[in-house]
């Protein structure tokens, strides 16, 4: 066999010695323990932004409740307003139909009164 020696002595085209045990086993430790680090950076960051995410959730979801229970005051009061607008609309109509039935007895008590005028001005008329 004739290798042929590159500029630093190694021999081009034969391979590479093979690492012993104890050095892929070191490395793949490494390995594994920067893995493993990583995760565990990971996942703690994940619990931290979850750990977020629900009291943000919690904040809100009490915010919206505290949202719907002011609205709920809010619709019960105009409600009540509304029940009174109501009753309030009712007795001014009420008053409204009693001032048109004495209106008509007016314009009936005028009209009368028209005729027993004439019938007195008629009856002063045939005395004079």
């Amino acid at each position: 066999s004739t290798a042929v020696a590159d500029g630093d002595g190694a021999r081009v085209g034969a391979p590479a010695p093979a690492p012993s045990l104890p050095t892929v086993l070191s490395a793949l430790d490494r390995t594994l323990e920067s893995f493993s680090h990583a995760f565990a950076t990971n996942l703690e960051r994940a619990h931290g932004a979850l750990a977020a995410s629900e009291s943000a959730t919690l904040a809100s979801t009490r915010s919206c409740a505290a949202h719907a229970e002011a609205l709920r005051i809010e619709c019960d009061r105009a409600a009540r307003v509304s029940a009174r607008a109501r009753d309030d609309v009712r007795a001014i109509a009420g008053t409204l139909e009693a001032l048109e039935q004495r209106l008509e007895e007016a314009k009936r008590a005028r009209a009368s009164a028209a005729v027993l005028e004439s019938v007195v001005d008629a009856y002063v008329a045939r005395r004079t």
